[in-house]
């Protein structure tokens, strides 16, 4: 079951009938700042130890699942929220033909049926044959149980976003890039307890020059199988660019400068 109004703005302590309906707080398609607003609520407050799992959300419709990475960078950064569920996995299209023999895949009203949904049950991850779409992609980068965030030269902070287990059955690979190019790799041994965090060295000889794009890659993979992964499944990536160091006696370019964006009718 759902109900919106919970994240509304009259929040209150859910009365003794609601935690005997349901132990979680379960809205549908809440917007980022409503859930943000109510886990910050719930956490300086106390009001509502239930956790808030979204019972839908990201609806997978066509050129849709936007704002993915926001969401689940949400559901590490505040404690109140459980995740959610994207709705859904997988379209359900039926193998038809057309006229001329072109393969096609049907949905309501492609078979005479009246009144019907069309193509609002084409709204899943994968199609039909489990060909994924390009929202899955972004979904497994969001999803990635090792975030990585640079902290200048061949310098990372590697945080383990999962809670009771380490990295220690994840393996880390690492690439240099030039101009798009592999240039050097190499595996990167690390373990990082559940909910930890540690600043690392990547090695590497290669340094960045002035004229072409440097990048270092870390890629995080499966160390052996499981019920759901073969050994070596992806699992989780990060990039950054690697800037050459700045010519002495130069002043360093300003990163981050602010612009202002003006609109209207000259």
């Amino acid at each position: 079951m759902h109900y919106e109004g919970v994240v509304g703005p009259h929040r209150e302590s859910p009365s003794r009938s609601e935690r005997l309906v349901t132990d979680i707080v379960c809205p549908m398609y809440a917007p980022i700042d409503d859930i943000v607003a109510w886990a910050r609520w719930a956490e300086e407050t106390g009001l509502d130890d239930r956790p808030l799992i979204l019972c839908e959300y990201s609806h997978a419709m066509g050129n849709s699942n936007g704002s993915l990475d926001e969401y689940v960078d949400a559901f590490h950064t505040h404690p109140a929220l459980g995740g959610g569920f994207v709705w859904d996995w997988r379209d359900q299209g039926l193998a038809e033909t057309d006229g001329d023999g072109r393969p096609f895949w049907a949905y309501g009203g492609d078979f005479g049926d009246e009144p019907n949904d069309g193509n609002f049950c084409i709204n899943g991850l994968v199609g039909p044959d489990l060909r994924p779409h390009p929202g899955l992609r972004e979904f497994l980068w969001a999803g990635r149980p090792v975030a990585a965030e640079h902290r200048g030269g061949r310098r990372v902070r590697l945080t383990n976003r999962r809670v009771f287990t380490s990295t220690a059955d994840l393996r880390l690979h690492w690439t240099t890039h030039v101009d798009g190019e592999a240039v050097e790799q190499g595996e990167f041994e690390v373990d990082i307890p559940g909910g930890g965090s540690r600043t690392v060295t990547i090695p590497g000889r290669v340094r960045p020059r002035r004229g072409v794009e440097t990048h270092l890659t870390l890629v995080w993979t499966a160390r052996s199988a499981s019920a759901w992964a073969p050994r070596g499944h992806v699992v989780g990536w990060d990039q950054f660019e690697l800037s050459p160091d700045p010519v002495p006696g130069r002043p360093p370019v300003a990163r981050g400068t602010a612009y202002r964006v003006e609109t209207g009718e000259r």
